[in-house]
């Protein structure tokens, strides 16, 4: 098997893994079990199986894991039709780039190896790439599913290298996490205005108003189409208070890393600003900022305090 191409996508993937991304805190465990089904090189002579696996994982920062796992597949022989039992196991870095609130991509490499035993007496070294995905079902909770690509290259099993492939599908335990260093918040932006009538899309909270009912698609800042009545009603205050200048802060919850959120934050900031700004509102009148979930308003523990804390506020500039 020709293995140059495959080659470089394995030192491709594993050259992926080592970007920023943000999924688990620090010191949070992965405890996995996962269903595997190999595709092994054609030189090598077997019948792809199915077996079972398990993985345990660390977060060593927010961005950055180290992980090992391995397996059981049970296959044949195709010339004899004889039992082979194999083993692999994976030493890996991973990265985690967050897709939403709930899903993200999955991407390592690192250390491969092959035992094999019962009919055919070898093992095999090489390295290994794995890109996947993770969807959180909860707070301890998710479902993984990847690919993974395996360069063996000390020929110990055939007479060239070999290029094998998996899939695994399963379920992870998320345990514990360590401290967070503490951040400074973003410093909130002094009112010094009078209080003004509120209209019915805004209700008070301290000193910003929040726009109820202004939501976006799930882990984006695409505004949802529910959100162009409340928007609307705003647009109506701020024509009728055309000296008004208004700060737009957005805000989320806890759910992913603080840099993420604030960026998400400040992006659902800029999408409102751009409708007011499509309804005619002038532009010198807007400003925004992203917050993330340094001011929550509620606690995060639940599904309807973290609803509650993504939210869009407006403060009036002098």
């Amino acid at each position: 098997m020709s293995v140059s191409r495959p080659f470089v996508l394995i030192i491709a993937t594993m050259a992926g893994a080592f970007v920023p991304a943000h999924a688990q805190r620090r010191g949070t465990l992965e405890l996995g079990a996962f269903a595997h089904y190999s595709v092994y090189d054609t030189d090598i002579g077997l019948d792809d199986g199915t077996g079972f696996g398990g993985r345990l994982g660390w977060f060593f920062s927010d961005n950055w894991s180290i992980e090992a796992d391995g397996g059981f597949v049970p296959t044949t022989i195709k010339a004899t039709s004889a039992d082979v039992d194999h083993v692999p196991v994976h030493i890996r870095f991973m990265g985690n780039v967050v897709l939403g609130s709930r899903l993200a991509l999955v991407l390592g490499g690192g250390y491969a190896y092959n035992s094999f035993s019962n009919g055919l007496s070898a093992s095999e070294n090489g390295i290994g790439g794995v890109a996947g995905l993770r969807i959180r079902m909860g707070n301890r909770f998710a479902l993984r599913g990847e690919a993974l690509a395996d360069y063996m290259f000390d020929q110990a099993v055939a007479a060239d290298p070999n290029l094998h492939y998996a899939f695994q599908a399963g379920v992870s335990l998320l345990l514990g996490a360590g401290p967070r260093k503490e951040e400074a918040p973003t410093p909130p932006v002094k009112d010094t205005t009078q209080a003004k009538p509120v209209s019915p899309a805004l209700a008070p909270v301290a000193a910003a108003l929040v726009l109820e009912g202004v939501t976006f698609l799930p882990g984006t800042a695409k505004l949802a189409l529910s959100a162009q009545a409340p928007l609307d009603r705003a647009i109506v205050r701020l024509r009728e208070r055309g000296d008004l200048r208004v700060l737009i802060e957005g805000h989320t919850d806890n759910v992913g890393s603080r840099d993420a959120n604030i960026r998400l934050s400040k992006e659902r900031a800029d999408a409102v600003r751009d409708y007011f700004i499509s309804k005619g509102i002038a532009a010198n009148r807007l400003t925004t900022v992203g917050i993330g979930p340094d001011q929550p308003i509620v606690s995060n523990d639940t599904p309807e305090g973290r609803a509650k804390n993504n939210r869009i506020q407006l403060r009036d500039q002098p």
